[in-house]
């Protein structure tokens, strides 16, 4: 068993990688993995394992280190905080199933961005790295980055009448309307046609004509050859208070 002195240092280590490889997103879909899939290892413990294997030890990122992992994951939740979603794996749950990550925690651009790039050079040599890992700790952290925002799960699956919203705030792609938006737009069309056509009545009635009485038995606007004020004073003679076609 590891002794205080050890998970110490791997609080230290794990404060600084994910002070300097992460950092917090404005856009609430982002969120890192704290566990792998069957499939991939995007990790961020397995990412610090096969950046430092002489931290990690042989095991690497494997079930022997779940002490490790488990110190090294709490401390990524003290700086962004924990969310179960459906975007991450859940290795050991069903498929389908939310797994946990690091809620709005994004990777460092470390090579593209120039106040990323500096920050992560910069911790990284206080903490001792030499130029050559801090390298290698960038060019490994730039290529995760691309591939996990190419496979990250949305947390609205695209479906019939539910597309697919743009993955960040900046982006340009505009969402089809949905079929909800689609029904209020009809909704107020035809509430918008009901209001025109009250004077003649409820209901919507093509321009130039006028309703037939659907209620008043002997009517002679019910089948269109009296005189609609004559209709109305007979509707208002019948005791209902108006004609309600």
């Amino acid at each position: 068993a590891k002794g205080v002195g050890d998970d110490e240092e791997i609080h230290r280590l794990a404060l600084i990688f994910f002070r300097a490889c992460t950092k917090l997103s404005g856009n609430a879909e982002d969120i890192l993995p704290q566990e792998d899939s069957e499939e991939l290892s995007m990790s961020v413990f397995a990412t610090f394992a096969r950046l430092f294997p002489e931290v990690v030890g042989e095991y690497g990122s494997g079930g022997p280190n779940k002490r490790m992992r488990l110190h090294f994951n709490q401390v990524g939740y003290s700086i962004y905080g924990k969310e179960q979603s459906r975007r991450v794996p859940a290795v050991r749950a069903k498929p389908g199933n939310p797994g946990y990550g690091f809620r709005q925690a994004r990777w460092r651009d470390t090579l593209e961005d120039d106040d990323d790039r500096k920050h992560c050079e910069k911790t990284l040599q206080e903490a001792g790295c030499d130029s050559a890992k801090i390298l290698q700790v960038m060019e490994n952290v730039q290529a995760l980055r691309q591939q996990w925002d190419a496979i990250r799960r949305p947390s609205r699956p695209a479906g019939p009448g539910r597309p697919r919203r743009p993955q960040h705030a900046d982006s340009d792609t505009t969402s089809p309307p949905s079929s909800h938006s689609k029904k209020r737009e009809r909704r107020q069309e035809q509430a918008q046609r009901g209001a025109f056509s009250g004077a003649w009545g409820v209901g919507v009635h093509q321009q130039g004509q006028r309703p037939r009485c659907r209620r008043l038995q002997g009517c002679a606007a019910r089948d269109g050859s009296g005189d609609w004020g004559q209709h109305r004073d007979e509707a208002g003679a019948g005791g209902g208070g108006g004609c309600a076609y």
